[in-house]
C-alpha cells in the first residue's frame, strides 16, 4: 500500500493523532518520565500556537506554570489516499532534558520485530523498532543524534516503509523540506 502525504497535518484531530496527543505520545514525553512512581500535576495551558514551516507544523503551548517552559513539537503525517484516513503521524519534539527526540505513530496491524525502515534523502536506512503496541495504535520513538539531525535538516524527502502482520507493507513518502528552519524556532 502507497500513501500520500498531506502536510502539514490537519486542521481537524484524527483519531489516531488525538488518541497519540491524549497520551502523550506526540508531546515531550520521554521513557524515563513516563515510569514515575508518584504522578506530577499537569500543567495547565494557556496558549497554544501554530505555524507552518517548510512541510512541519509547528505547535508550541505555554503553561500557567511559569516554572513550566514552553513546549514544541514540529509534526507530519501521512494519509491514505482511498479515505483520506491518518495513517502515520511523525513528530519532533524535547524529552526531559532537552534532547530532541523523533516519535512515529502507526496504525495497529503491523510487524512488530522489523520496526520500521526510516530513509532520509540519501542516507542510509534506519531501523526504528516500536516502543509500544495497544489495539488502536502503535507507536516508535528514538534519540536523534547529530548525525540523524544532519540528515532531516539536510534533506527534502523521506521515506518510511511500515511491515504489515499479513505482509502487506506500506510505504511512506514524506515531504520534508524546512526541518532546519523548524528544528531552529521550536529550540528558542
Amino acid at each position: 500500500m502507497t500513501t500520500t502525504q498531506r502536510t502539514p497535518p490537519s486542521r481537524g484531530s484524527t483519531r489516531l493523532v488525538a488518541f497519540a496527543l491524549a497520551v502523550g505520545l506526540l508531546g515531550p514525553l520521554s521513557p524515563a518520565s513516563a515510569q514515575t512512581a508518584t504522578p506530577t500535576p499537569t500543567p495547565t495551558p494557556v496558549k497554544t500556537e501554530t505555524q507552518i514551516i517548510g512541510n512541519w507544523k509547528l505547535t508550541c503551548t505555554e503553561f500557567s506554570d511559569p516554572k513550566t517552559p514552553r513546549q514544541c513539537i514540529i509534526g507530519l503525517e501521512a494519509r491514505a489516499k482511498t479515505n483520506n484516513q491518518a495513517v502515520f503521524a511523525w513528530t519532533i519534539g524535547l524529552d526531559k532534558n532537552g534532547n530532541l527526540v523523533s516519535r512515529m505513530v502507526t496504525l495497529p496491524g503491523v510487524s512488530i520485530p522489523p520496526g520500521v525502515d526510516l530513509k532520509i534523502g540519501n542516507a542510509a536506512i534506519r531501523k526504528l523498532m516500536y516502543s509500544t503496541c495497544e489495539p488502536t495504535f502503535c507507536s516508535l520513538e528514538a534519540p536523534i543524534d547529530a548525525a540523524f539531525r544532519k540528515e532531516l535538516t539536510g534533506s527534502d524527502k523521506a521515506t518510511v516503509v511500515v511491515y504489515g502482520s499479513t505482509g502487506k507493507n506500506m510505504t511512506i513518502e514524506l515531504a520534508i523540506g524546512g526541518g532546519d528552519k523548524a528544528l531552529a524556532v521550536m529550540k528558542k
